[in-house]
């Protein structure tokens, strides 16, 4: 990708959330909100386009948290709401297509996890915060989901470059 001097990149975060019955898997109902790219966020990615020589400096994003919180993020925010969190590993890929590259990190909440909250939040974190203040990237909040035994959660959080 490649941009002229006129052009700017864009960052769009998006989270899917889908609702499944524990047992079949079947979804039963899916959540979609564009979400905020908190200042440590482009802070991150700030720090990634100058670039490193020692590949470790560079952090992995490795965890989604949710919770049930209901505060509305906004660009400050260094971590979620509500101290009752779910920690889940993430899968990431990255995708690119013509002039958009797309990072997408997958998560599942289990039947056995986060059960007797009602999740209302996300936030997507880098493994180590050393690049910035804090490793959040980015935060959501969303309709309440009562979470039992009875639902698993999938969770797909996109993040998405464009020129």
């Amino acid at each position: 990708m490649q941009l002229a001097p006129e052009q700017h990149i864009g960052v769009r975060g998006d989270i899917e959330i889908k609702v499944l019955d524990g047992e079949t898997r079947q979804v039963l109902r899916q959540i979609d909100v564009r979400n905020l790219i908190v200042t440590n966020g482009l802070l991150v990615i700030g720090n990634l386009l100058k670039g490193y020589v020692n590949p470790a400096d560079v952090p992995q994003l490795t965890w989604l948290f949710v919770a049930d919180g209901t505060t509305p993020p906004t660009p400050g925010d260094t971590n979620l709401a509500s101290p009752n969190t779910v920690q889940c590993p993430l899968v990431t890929t990255v995708d690119v297509v013509g002039s958009k590259l797309t990072v997408a990190c997958a998560a599942q909440l289990e039947t056995t996890q986060g059960n007797g909250l009602t999740i209302s939040e996300a936030g997507l974190f880098v493994e180590s915060p050393s690049l910035a203040s804090s490793g959040m990237i980015a935060r959501q909040v969303f309709t309440g989901i009562a979470k039992t035994s009875a639902i698993a959660l999938q969770l797909t959080w996109r993040i998405t470059f464009t020129a």
